[in-house]
C-alpha cells in the first residue's frame, strides 16, 4: 500500500446468480487483506441481494444498479462509479482466486516496472521461448503491447486460447479508462486488453492462482448470436496500431475466433430450434464464411480442434 491506502479494487459484477455468493465474496475477501471489495448488482433479484448481504466487512461494497445494463455498459459504470484505486480487477461471480499473494505481488511488479496491465497464465510456460520477453522474476515476464497484440487469441502449438482471464487481470484503472473500458459484446474483456496493449507493456505471472468457471448459465454455454455480431462490429472498430500489417493480422485473427464462436452458436440455436436466431446469424456471415467455417468445423470435429491460426510471432 501507498500512505496506507488500498491500491486495488476487486469488482465482482452479478446478475442473479445467489448460490455463488457468499463463497465468490470471501474469494475476494481472503486474496487481499487491503483491497477494496465491491459487488455491483446488476438488478440482482430479491435473494441473490439478501445472499450478497450476509457478508458483514468493512471493505466491502455492495451497489445495486434499478435498471438492467447490457454486460459492458454495467462493467464500465461500476469501474468509473465504484473504483478510486491505482489498480482494479474483476472477479465474475462463478470465479474464485485462491493465491493470497498473487495481486500484492503483481501489482508490486507493474509499480516497478510501469506496466498497464498483468494477468496470471500458466500455459505461456510452454511457449515463452517463442515470444519477445524481459525476465522480471522467476515468476514474472514482460511483454511489449505490440507483441503481445501479436498472439492474443491465437492457435499455438501447446496453448489453444491466450485470452487474459478476468479474476488474474489486474489494469491500471486511469490507462483502461483512456481506451474506453468495456464494449457491449461476447467477450468486452478480451477487447479491452486488445485496446490496451495499444499503450503500454503487460506482465505475465506464470502459473494460475485460481479457478476459472463456465458457470452453466454464462455466456460460454448460450447461443448468444447478438453479442457475437456485436462482437465482430466492435472488432473491425479497432485500431491497433499506425502499423498497418498490425492492425490487419490482429483483426483478422480475433475476427476468426469470433466468427467460429459464432458459427458454433448458430448450430446450436438450430438444435434448439431458436430460428430467428439462426436467421440473424447466418445473415451476418458470407457464403465465404460458411463455407470455410463449415469445413473447419469438419476438421474440428475429426482433430478435436479448429485449423490453427497464422500466429504471426516474430
Amino acid at each position: 500500500m501507498k500512505n496506507n491506502l488500498p491500491q486495488l479494487s476487486i469488482v465482482i459484477p452479478t446478475l442473479d446468480r445467489n448460490e455463488e455468493f457468499p463463497s465468490a465474496i470471501i474469494s475476494a475477501i481472503n486474496s487481499d487483506d487491503a483491497a477494496n471489495v465491491i459487488i455491483s448488482q446488476n438488478k440482482s433479484n430479491k435473494i441473490t441481494r439478501d445472499a450478497c448481504n450476509v457478508i458483514k466487512d468493512s471493505r466491502v461494497l455492495l451497489k445495486y444498479w434499478e435498471e438492467r445494463l447490457a454486460i459492458g455498459d454495467h462493467w464500465s459504470i461500476a469501474i468509473n462509479e465504484t473504483v478510486t484505486t491505482e489498480f482494479y480487477t474483476i472477479i465474475p461471480d462463478d470465479d474464485r482466486i485462491r493465491a493470497q499473494e498473487y495481486y500484492r505481488v503483481i501489482i508490486d511488479a507493474l509499480n516497478n516496472n510501469n506496466c498497464v496491465a498483468g494477468f496470471a497464465d500458466k500455459r505461456l510456460n510452454n511457449i515463452i521461448h517463442r515470444i519477445p520477453n524481459k525476465k522480471i522474476s522467476e515468476n514474472i515476464i514482460m511483454i511489449t503491447g505490440n507483441n503481445f497484440l501479436k498472439i492474443l487469441r491465437s492457435d499455438i502449438d501447446g496453448v489453444l486460447d491466450i485470452c487474459p482471464t478476468h479474476f488474474t487481470t489486474v489494469f491500471r484503472t486511469d490507462a483502461a479508462k483512456k481506451v474506453g473500458l468495456y464494449p457491449n459484446c461476447h467477450s468486452p474483456d478480451l477487447l479491452l486488453f486488445a485496446n490496451i496493449c495499444k499503450i503500454g507493456n503487460i506482465l505475465v505471472y506464470l502459473e494460475d492462482p485460481g479457478d476459472y468457471k463456465w458457470n452453466e448459465n454464462g455466456l460460454s454455454k448460450k447461443p448468444n448470436i447478438k453479442m457475437l455480431v456485436s462482437e465482430i462490429i466492435e472488432i473491425k472498430k479497432l485500431k491497433f496500431s499506425l502499423n498497418s500489417n498490425i492492425n490487419k493480422t490482429v483483426k483478422k485473427r480475433l475476427l476468426t475466433r469470433t466468427r467460429r464462436a459464432l458459427y458454433v452458436a448458430l448450430i446450436k440455436s438450430i438444435r434448439m430450434k431458436l430460428y430467428s436466431e439462426s436467421i440473424y446469424a447466418i445473415s451476418n456471415l458470407s457464403l465465404i464464411d460458411l463455407i470455410k467455417l463449415t469445413s473447419g468445423f469438419a476438421l474440428r470435429l475429426i482433430n478435436g480442434r479448429w485449423p490453427k491460426i497464422d500466429p504471426f510471432l516474430p
